[in-house]
């Protein structure tokens, strides 16, 4: 502002005035206007952005003024647009270990994961995992012959697994180490004569007979006796004789129950009971003195001497 006027531009200006003595008074004015400086900057921030030592968080328009080299202000507007970064969570519970995003965690934990969001900023993810562990017993078994567990029946030894869930919602596997002792069997054929006695038993006729005890293995040890029972044969002879009888080799002279023995087809013994009456001969005497001749039982004897006669007492 010069004399009341207002110049924008530099240039070389004349006044003339009236001095105090009314001649003209003619002033030059060389005028250099120097211009404010304006400038503008566009930016795209995630979450804030620091200017000038000052931060933003909020998009808007920021003017900053500095004093250009011309002595004049130099003013700078920053166009600002501030985009945020994008926070999602997840909550997982798994069993015993979990793949996300291509990495395998096997340890309860918060884990976050970092990726571009279609704004050009960070979007976190953090996951709130939690590792629930499979629960793994053990059970020993020795059995006899099988073995029934969780319904399933095995008749051999070996390890098997049965799983069911935990209260932790993962699996919960038991191992059974198995044993299968086999019960032992065995077998006798004998064949006896009337009876056999076995294992404190006493058997008088054929058959198939078991006996058990325990063997070493702990299990049963079952013998099967296959019993023949030959019968002693019995036979009878019922014999009257006179004097002496003999029976087999053998000379009886006295009434009596007589057994002999001998080996039957059946290979027991052949028992014949010979019942034996022996009648003795009945002697008599009879003294006779005669004269030239005696007639006895139908014969004449005409000479002394002994003579016997013989009829069936």
């Amino acid at each position: 502002d010069w004399n009341g006027e207002k110049y924008t531009e530099s240039g070389t200006y004349t006044k003339t005035l009236q001095n105090i003595y009314g001649c003209d008074s003619v002033v030059t004015l060389h005028l250099e206007i120097n211009q404010t400086q304006y400038a503008e900057e566009t930016i795209t921030a995630c979450d804030s952005y620091t200017w000038n030592a000052q931060t933003y968080t909020e998009s808007g328009n920021y003017i900053y003024t500095t004093n250009a080299a011309n002595g004049c202000d130099s003013i700078t507007t920053l166009h600002l647009t501030i985009d945020k970064t994008i926070y999602k969570e997840e909550t997982i519970t798994a069993c015993d270990s979990y793949t996300w995003n291509g990495e395998t965690y096997t340890t309860s934990g918060d884990y976050p994961y970092t990726t571009t969001a279609a704004n050009g900023c960070d979007s976190i993810t953090t996951l709130h995992l939690t590792i629930n562990k499979t629960v793994y017993a053990e059970e020993t078994v020795t059995a006899c012959d099988s073995y029934t567990w969780n319904s399933e029946t095995y008749t051999e030894s070996g390890n098997y697994t049965y799983t069911t869930i935990a209260a932790n919602g993962c699996d919960s596997i038991t191992t059974l180490h198995l044993t299968i002792n086999k019960t032992v069997y065995a077998e006798e054929t004998v064949t006896a004569c009337d009876s056999y006695t076995w294992n404190g038993q006493t058997y008088t006729e054929s058959g198939n007979y078991t006996y058990t005890t325990t063997a070493a293995n702990g299990c049963d040890s079952i013998t099967t006796l296959h019993l023949t029972i030959n019968k002693t044969i019995y036979a009878e002879e019922m014999v009257t004789a006179c004097d002496s009888y003999t029976w087999n080799g053998q000379t009886y002279t006295t009434s009596g129950d007589y057994p002999y023995t001998t080996t039957a087809a059946n290979g027991c013994d052949s028992i014949t009971t010979l019942h034996l009456t022996i009648n003795k001969t009945v002697y008599k005497e009879e003294t006779v003195t005669a004269c030239d001749s005696y007639t006895w039982n139908g014969e004449t004897y005409t000479t002394s001497g002994d003579y016997p006669y013989t009829t069936t007492a």
